[in-house]
């Protein structure tokens, strides 16, 4: 019996990673707060799908997943990207709502700056209802002979994984206001 593997190497095993990204705007970032005020970005020309298509291409091309932790100011701004990594199986979290430091929220910047994030990613819920309406058309096609039976499974693929990123996301979301809350001394 052969064990060899791709490349032919003996007793191949596909090795298991975790890969998250942060999906920010260059100027977004702590050390760059002095050259781009938050009450500015808005100003600033967007950049971010230079790095989501390529990201995006080299997860296709590996077959891989990834998580994407959205600021909810992009999440706002870029709904069609938290749809596309939606749509493509990916996990989506919540980083916050415009990078924002814990010690210069405070407790009522920290409910504001979560309940902002909760509204962004709310998003994810659209998709769920999008894809009902996806899977009833694809068996009301194959009802009908006019679609396949693959046509209905994939719209099914596409609901069961957007009621599980959403039940991600809600359960991210409510394990980081639960870890601020706890650090900020407030169970």
């Amino acid at each position: 019996m052969n064990t060899d593997g791709p490349g032919g190497s003996p007793d191949h095993r596909r090795t298991a990673h975790a890969l998250s990204f942060d999906v920010e705007e260059y100027f977004q970032v702590a050390n760059l707060r002095g050259h781009f005020p938050r009450d500015r970005w808005d100003e600033v020309p967007s950049r971010l799908s230079v790095g989501m298509d390529r990201i995006f291409g080299a997860l296709e091309h590996a077959k891989a997943s990834a998580t994407f932790f959205f600021l909810g100011w992009i999440a706002e701004r870029h709904p069609a990207l938290v749809r596309r990594c939606l749509d493509a199986g990916y996990e989506v979290a919540s980083h916050g709502y415009d990078h924002a430091f814990l010690q210069d929220l405070g407790r009522t910047g920290l409910e504001e700056d979560l309940w902002r994030t909760e509204r962004a990613l709310a998003a994810a819920e659209i998709l769920v209802q999008n894809a009902h309406e996806r899977l009833s058309l694809a068996e009301g096609r194959y009802q009908t002979g006019v679609g396949s039976i693959i046509e209905q499974g994939d719209a099914q693929l596409q609901l069961t994984s957007a009621q599980q990123q959403r039940v991600q996301a809600e359960f991210n979301l409510s394990t980081a206001r639960a870890a601020l809350l706890n650090a900020l001394g407030s169970q």
